[in-house]
């Protein structure tokens, strides 16, 4: 990571086989950048927190009436963890734990805010109608805030529409 980049999360939405997963992942971002940046496992030494591959989310259920379905946070796609990676991944994942337990956070919302805050999130960014570009994050326009609370509601606001959107493919009309 980037001596001078910044922590915040990318929110976004996913197809994946057919299915709509909305994920949320640590980033980083670099200074005069207006797009986030994986941030990597190579920087990450002893005593250092460990955000390669962190994020939460989870993706809608299109078989049957749950709505949202969360897979809560963790880490995903990791393909080599060394010792000192591992304790620092404990150490997050205890960390973020705590910060729920601690905000009593059960709605995603408040779940996402309490792991924003755990993890030290400076931003929130999602973009523009809510997928990235095919290509890089780059050629990607990108709603960026610095607000955890507007970040939070973005947040909710992604898992309403990717619910309604496939709710609608499936011909099932919202509650009045």
């Amino acid at each position: 990571m980037d001596d001078k980049a910044t922590i915040g999360l990318m929110i976004q939405r996913v197809t994946n086989l057919g299915t709509e997963h909305v994920r949320c992942t640590v980033m980083q971002r670099k200074p005069g950048e207006d797009y986030p940046a994986g941030v990597g496992s190579w920087w990450a030494h002893e005593g250092k927190p460990f955000y390669d591959g962190l994020r939460m989310g989870g993706h809608v259920d299109d078989h049957g009436t749950l709505g949202f379905v969360s897979h809560g946070f963790g880490y995903y796609e990791v393909y080599s963890v060394e010792l000192h990676h591992a304790k620092a991944m404990v150490a997050m994942l205890t960390k973020i734990a705590k910060q729920c337990e601690k905000e009593r956070a059960h709605e995603q919302g408040d779940i996402f805010l309490a792991f924003a805050k755990a993890v030290g999130a400076q931003w929130v960014a999602r973009p523009s109608g809510g997928r990235v570009k095919p290509g890089n994050w780059s050629n990607t326009t990108w709603y960026f805030t610095d607000e955890l609370p507007e970040g939070r509601n973005l947040w909710r606001d992604l898992i309403a529409d990717a619910v309604r959107e496939t709710n609608e493919r499936r011909g099932i009309k919202a509650a009045a």
